[in-house]
């Protein structure tokens, strides 16, 4: 039987110190990269054509998009914290900074920004195919910017600029079914006329014609 080892407390409390303290190293370490990659996968966000970011990312590096986006908020948010007093990994630190930002109120709704809207709108409801994904992530940005929903910002957006979600076509169409109305309303009012015309025509006498003739001319129809 092999004789029991007894370790004494001072080494056991050196060695959870050093493993500690090696913890806190590779933490801060792996936090300096992930700004270090976040910075980095910025500067490519301007550099790429809208919507294909992702995709340069999947083609481009070892990370998923997921932990990109990670490193990204690491790199934001170093901004405003010491990323070398700060004890614990990158999971540690976003969930302490994220929360402790104060949140920005969101920028008030104009009527120009109203018109923006309804114009991304209409682009994201009858644009070409190409165009509608294109113009539905903008509104669901612009909609994120005014702390509303895509929905809620169309509402208000219509709110403020009744009339304007219509695109020129349909400008066009509903000043053009307008001014049918109104000739179709004016044809009308000349057809009653006539009609009281053709009924008085019968067995008038000379005296009568001429009262219905300086009718006409003040009604503006002769």
């Amino acid at each position: 039987m092999l004789p029991t080892i007894i370790v004494n407390l001072s080494f056991l409390a050196r060695e959870v110190n050093d493993a500690h303290a090696q913890t806190q190293h590779h933490a801060k370490g792996m936090l300096l990269e992930a700004k270090r990659a976040g910075e980095a996968l910025l500067k490519a966000k301007d550099q790429c054509q809208h919507g294909t970011f992702k995709d340069w990312v999947q083609a481009n590096c070892r990370c998923s998009y997921r932990q990109a986006a990670a490193y990204m908020r690491v790199a934001k948010l170093s901004e405003d914290a010491d990323l070398r007093t700060f004890d614990g990994g990158i999971d540690a630190f976003l969930q302490t900074f994220a929360t402790k930002r104060p949140k920005e109120p969101a920028p008030e709704f104009t009527q120009r920004d109203a018109e923006h809207v309804l114009r991304i709108h209409a682009l994201a409801e009858r644009g070409a195919e190409h165009e509608r994904d294109v113009a539905a992530n903008k509104l669901t940005r612009a909609a994120e910017a005014y702390g509303m929903t895509a929905e809620a910002t169309v509402n208000r957006a219509n709110a403020l600029c009744p009339g304007s979600q219509l695109i020129n076509v349909e400008k066009a169409e509903q000043t053009f079914e307008e001014r049918l109305k109104a000739e179709a309303s004016a044809y009308q009012r000349r057809a009653d006329v006539f009609r009281e015309l053709e009924e008085k025509f019968f067995n008038t006498t000379k005296e009568d014609l001429l009262r219905i003739l300086t009718e006409l001319r003040i009604k503006g129809v002769w």
